[in-house]
């Protein structure tokens, strides 16, 4: 028994080990591809920061414009580092981004074989190894791949610390660094943090059966004080307490009773006259083509020009059917018709192309994943409720506080789509031989 449990434990490592190289060759030949023969970005935000870090020669770096101080920390000190050691430009940066890409891969594997059989994990291994969203934001010096990483890697050490009785202090350890640095690539990874504690304090007291709060304690505390250094390094700049950004401004100066600003950075994206808002009376002109810009000076694109022509028409969105658009822009497996989103003016309309593109390597899974979430939660209702206890908040997040909510936001929870999509399809699978195999038996 403790052979073949050796055996296996070989055969994981050596799965895992070909997904990561394969994936990471694959990922850095495309990386390579796109800097040759694709323009490189006219300006990004990360990489203008990493050059102030490499100037200023210091972690707890100061920023020089405003928009800046909206940005965490991680992404912009990895790009520095990078840069220190490959030059400045961006091919390095994207190979780096590579690294994190073959992670996903890798630890979409680990955390599927941490439940399921060896042939369903090989498959969900494969599946994200050619997930064509992985590629398309490999080359890039932003945030979305590593946090596509930091969130399929928290879910792994939640399994393993919480659910599968894998506990040790040095991956409870590993939990709370990770999480703390994915606070400080996006804000809003606070929200993992307080699930990762809901359970923590849930399964630790046994539904508070149990007085047991040690955990808990030592979770809170290796939280502040890891979050501590970047926080006064944010006291020192804003003379006030801003919790990661200032994205988080306008929030925790309603908490902690600061005197409101005149205006906040996220009032540019949720104000209704925007960057693409056009006046009513000035339809005419749009469709006529006789005005070329939104009223803020946004060039003004040919298919909205059409969309406008056949009666599709901006107007402000709000409420329900506000939370509705955005719901179905971060999570629908194709678009079925062109759309005005956002605050109701932002024309989004995906080309037969990419539709055919995210129906086949998304739309397909996120199907199929309602019947894989189903079976999983019959194979284990914690690791179900894991799931969906990390996905639901994140999306709630998105919908209900980020009026311009992308598609790509989503991209962090696609390596658990991948994971119950690959399951809804393999048990689909099965259970139709099964039928199949039963019409066959003589009556």
């Amino acid at each position: 028994m403790k052979l073949k449990i050796k055996n296996n434990l070989t055969d994981d490592k050596r799965i895992g080990y070909i997904l990561f190289f394969t994936a990471l060759c694959l990922r850095i030949l495309y990386s390579l591809w796109f800097y040759f023969f694709q323009p490189s970005p006219l300006s990004n935000t990360y990489v203008e920061i990493a050059n102030e870090i490499l100037e200023q020669g210091t972690v707890f770096y100061k920023t020089s414009i405003s928009h800046y101080d909206a940005s965490g920390p991680i992404i912009p000190l990895l790009n520095a580092f990078t840069m220190l050691i490959f030059g400045r430009n961006y091919l390095g940066l994207y190979l780096v981004t590579a690294i994190g890409s073959a992670l996903v891969t890798l630890f979409t594997y680990k955390t599927a074989r941490l439940f399921l059989e060896k042939k369903v994990s090989l498959f969900i291994g494969l599946w994200s190894l050619f997930y064509f969203f992985y590629y398309l934001q490999t080359p890039g010096p932003g945030k979305d791949i590593w946090m596509s990483f930091l969130f399929i890697i928290i879910v792994y050490l939640i399994l393993q610390n919480f659910i599968l009785k894998q506990y040790s202090f040095k991956k409870f350890l590993a939990l709370v660094i990770v999480l703390v640095i994915s606070y400080h690539t996006d804000e809003r990874y606070l929200v993992f943090g307080l699930v990762s504690y809901i359970i923590l304090f849930f399964w630790e007291t046994k539904g508070l059966k149990k007085f047991a709060f040690s955990k808990q304690i030592i979770f809170i505390s290796l939280t502040g004080l890891l979050m501590l250094p970047w926080g006064i390094r944010n006291y020192y700049k804003f003379n006030k307490v801003i919790l990661l950004t200032t994205r988080t401004e306008k929030f925790t100066d309603k908490l902690l009773g600061y005197s409101p600003k005149d205006e906040y950075f996220s009032d540019d994206f949720t104000a209704m006259k925007g960057r693409y808002y056009i006046d009513a009376t000035q339809f005419d002109s749009v469709i006529t083509g006789t005005k070329l810009t939104t009223d803020a000076g946004y060039p003004i694109r040919e298919p909205q020009r059409k969309a406008m022509e056949n009666g599709l028409l901006p107007k402000p969105l709000t409420g329900f059917k506000a939370l509705f658009y955005r719901t179905v822009t971060m999570l629908e497996p194709f678009q079925i018709r062109a759309r005005f989103e956002s605050t109701g003016y932002y024309f989004y309309k995906k080309s037969l192309r990419n539709n055919l593109v995210t129906f086949f390597f998304y739309g397909i899974l996120f199907i199929f994943s309602f019947y894989g979430f189903y079976a999983i939660w019959n194979k284990n209702k914690k690791i179900a409720m894991v799931f969906l206890g990390l996905m639901i908040p994140y999306l709630l997040l998105n919908i209900v506080l980020i009026p311009y909510a992308l598609w790509r936001y989503r991209l962090p929870l696609d390596s658990l789509f991948i994971i119950a999509g690959c399951v809804g399809i393999y048990s689909f699978y099965n259970k139709m031989l099964v039928v199949k195999a039963n019409d066959k038996v003589p009556k």
